[in-house]
């Protein structure tokens, strides 16, 4: 079975991005420890980490492994709701990174 089939796995491949990519890319011989999700979650500013379905699904991880007898299979419903999700979080984001004086010269390179 693969990572991304148990529930800590399957939850932040859809709502993660970028902490999926970062697990993903430092996956080494095929095996993601508890130990490395907590520490991308920590370093993460991302609210689903502090949630509890997150904490229930890293528990049900640590204890059972890949073994979990809570396996996600993906469906239509499921993949519209956490594209949604998604979409919601980049535009929170882009909101976030908006400067309105981005564009405004001060100094000398002002115009008078």
């Amino acid at each position: 079975m693969e990572f991304s089939r148990t529930p800590v796995g399957y939850l932040i491949q859809h709502l993660c991005p970028l902490e999926w990519k970062l697990l993903s890319e430092s996956n080494i011989k095929g095996l993601i420890t508890p130990e490395l999700i907590d520490m991308i979650a920590t370093a993460s500013e991302d609210e689903f980490f502090q949630s509890e379905a997150y904490r229930l699904a890293l528990i049900d991880y640590r204890e059972f492994g890949l073994a979990t007898p809570h396996k996600k299979a993906k469906s239509v419903t499921q993949e519209i709701k956490y594209a949604k999700i998604r979409r919601e979080k980049r535009l929170k984001e882009i909101g976030k990174n908006k400067n309105p004086n981005r564009f405004t010269t001060t100094g000398r390179d002002s115009v008078e």
